[in-house]
């Protein structure tokens, strides 16, 4: 069992769905290079923070890959030297990359406030 989403976003494969349990991941930084992936939080909504560490000195998770779906994860403390923030960033094909956040909330610690 791993034990972080940074872990698997290592070991994930291409079609699979990564459950994240609830909790707080500080540092939780990761890319994602995968193609048709579900990320979602389950039992509760974990929360990842950037805590200062990032991928490509703005992003806390960068999906790399298409057909990706997050859903029920809030992410914080996305900065950059350049001043803008990412909590996810995709830079694939931009086939099928969706984020559902529960109640439709399109802003917030998910999109890098």
């Amino acid at each position: 069992m791993l034990k972080t989403p940074a872990q698997a976003a290592v070991a994930a494969r291409d079609g699979d769905v990564v459950e994240i349990d609830p909790g707080t991941y500080a540092g939780g930084v990761a890319r994602w290079p995968q193609n048709r992936l579900t990320v979602r939080g389950i039992g509760g909504k974990p929360v990842v923070t950037a805590d200062g560490r990032s991928i490509d000195r703005r992003d806390i998770w960068l999906f790399t890959g298409d057909e990706i779906t997050v859903e029920n994860v809030a992410l914080s403390g996305a900065r950059s030297l350049w001043g803008k923030r990412a909590g996810i960033r995709h830079i694939g094909m931009w086939t099928g990359f969706e984020i559902r956040v529960a109640g439709g909330q399109r802003d917030g610690p998910a999109y890098g406030q």
